[in-house]
């Protein structure tokens, strides 16, 4: 859920969802329409669909059990390198450094790496400041830092413990050092735009099944003028691989759009 989610949207999302889904097998066979429904407001709806295959994984495969090795992690749907070591770190309190948005940072400002000069290994860097013991606050210290100190866009180094060995410290200013993402891309008009009014059309036309793209478009071109057939036809080709649309009469060349069975 926090996969490019603000902490203050999942949390009361959080607790509804583990009311209904409590364990692995509960949400394993959870009809993924219901899923889908508890998960408005968070965006992507592939991930919640990820996170139905995991649990039917970990079900089967790992007896309820969620591995720790990050090799076993990392080849479930949806798990990363930075979900994977955010598991070994909070859930199994392994020694392994968790480089969110915020922790890289805080670590590209300390180090004083310019947005030409970033390495491509800060994880290797994050690595080599990983204390011996106290990982798990540690991590947890350098997320809290960038998200309520050492923003994006406004920076408090007047209270940030680093201030004394940061690269570029500047007294409460904000740095001419930031991140190439520090600021979100545009939301209208971008694929998830388009993913999730094409889902909300589909929702709305259920009575007849399916939706000519044709209409699909028109639909669109009443809510953006940034209407691109091409956006259009990504945004339908990614929702089928992520099984939340059906495109007839293929893949490629679809006249029509559906939402799935078991939708």
């Amino acid at each position: 859920m926090l996969q490019q989610t603000q902490v203050s949207r999942v949390i009361p999302k959080w607790y509804s969802f583990l009311s209904l889904y409590p364990n692995w097998a509960s949400l394993a066979s959870a009809p993924p329409a219901d899923l889908i429904r508890q998960w408005v407001g968070l965006g992507y709806n592939n991930r919640v669909i990820r996170a139905r295959k995991t649990a039917q994984i970990v079900h089967e495969q790992y007896h309820g059990r969620l591995p720790s090795a990050p090799e076993l992690l990392e080849a479930l749907p949806g798990i990363g390198k930075y979900t994977s070591a955010a598991i070994q770190c909070f859930a199994f309190n392994k020694s392994v450094p968790v480089v969110d948005v915020n922790v890289n940072r805080v670590l590209t400002r300390f180090y004083g790496i310019t947005t030409t000069q970033k390495p491509t290994h800060i994880r290797e860097l994050a690595n080599q400041a990983l204390p011996k013991k106290d990982t798990y606050e540690w991590n947890q210290a350098l997320m809290d830092i960038g998200a309520s100190i050492c923003k994006a866009k406004t920076i408090n180094c007047t209270i940030c413990p680093l201030t004394q060995s940061c690269s570029t410290s500047s007294a409460g200013t904000t740095p001419a050092i930031s991140l190439s993402n520090a600021s979100q891309g545009k939301y209208l008009g971008s694929n998830r735009y388009y993913r999730g009014r094409i889902l909300n059309l589909l929702k709305l036309h259920m009575q007849n099944r399916k939706l000519g793209i044709d209409q699909l478009s028109t639909a669109l071109q009443q809510n953006t003028s940034d209407n691109n057939m091409e956006q259009i036809k990504k945004a339908l080709q990614g929702l089928q691989r992520d099984e939340l649309v059906d495109l007839h009469p293929n893949y490629k060349e679809p006249t029509h759009v559906s939402l799935p069975k078991h939708l």
